[in-house]
């Protein structure tokens, strides 16, 4: 059955739900939460994106164009009905498609990024099972050099998981060659119901020493680049362990 609800997140904005559906949860609330805007972002991509939680929570943090991507046709057309009743339809738009459409599109937007953070919440110990999807099709599939391109990945979990959630994420940056940024600790979040993570003092502070180092870590690649070029690539070796 089809439910209007509060997205609980400013008193105002509201989002279409159906109890037959996939329903939105706490994860969607702080991944917004967390999410580091600044005037010079004019896109965000939410793959994945449900009956649009997301695109709809960021519209009061940035004035961003935001793009959502639903394969679902129903959580789809919640999620159309979620952003018009909140007059929103200027500033989010929505596809309803298949990730595997889109991913040559964030592909030609990663060959011109300085950078890449993936965000994820912790599911089985893992990784959301969408965004691995995508993440095994766009490192296969890009042949761009990716080695000047600083990478970091953030984890949101109730309690356990993070730590291996995190490492499968470095894993993309690692084999391809890309400087991963770093902070005080692993880059993980607690937190199970709206407003809990507010209280995780070391995780808040994990997240803004990631991005402070990010920062620098990109302007230093551009100054070494400028000042001594890139190492020299040799050709790979493919070594197979069968005896």
């Amino acid at each position: 059955m089809k439910v209007l609800n509060d997205l609980l997140w400013n008193g105002k904005l509201k989002i279409y739900q159906d109890d037959e559906s996939f329903m939105y949860s706490l994860d969607s609330v702080l991944l917004s939460k967390f999410v580091t805007l600044n005037k010079n972002i004019t896109n965000i991509l939410d793959i994945g994106t449900g009956n649009a939680p997301i695109p709809l929570i960021l519209t009061s943090l940035t004035n961003a164009n935001i793009t959502g991507v639903e394969i679902q046709k129903k959580s789809y057309e919640l999620a159309k009905e979620s952003v018009s009743i909140n007059n929103l339809n200027s500033k989010i738009n929505l596809i309803n498609g298949d990730i595997n459409d889109i991913v040559n599109e964030i592909s030609e937007k990663f060959k011109t990024a300085d950078a890449l953070v993936v965000a994820s919440p912790v599911y089985y110990a893992s990784a959301n099972g969408t965004l691995i999807s995508c993440l095994d099709r766009l490192f296969y599939s890009s042949h761009f050099d990716k080695r000047t391109k600083v990478g970091a990945s953030v984890v949101v979990a109730r309690r356990g998981g993070c730590s291996s959630t995190f490492d499968e994420l470095n894993k993309y940056f690692s084999i391809s060659g890309m400087p991963i940024a770093t902070s005080q600790y692993w880059n993980s979040v607690h937190g199970r119901k709206v407003g809990e993570a507010t209280q995780d003092l070391e995780g808040l502070q994990t997240i803004r020493t990631l991005a402070k180092n990010m920062i620098f870590l990109m302007k230093s690649i551009s100054l070494g680049i400028r000042e001594f070029g890139l190492p020299e690539v040799e050709k790979p070796e493919h070594t197979n362990f069968i005896k």
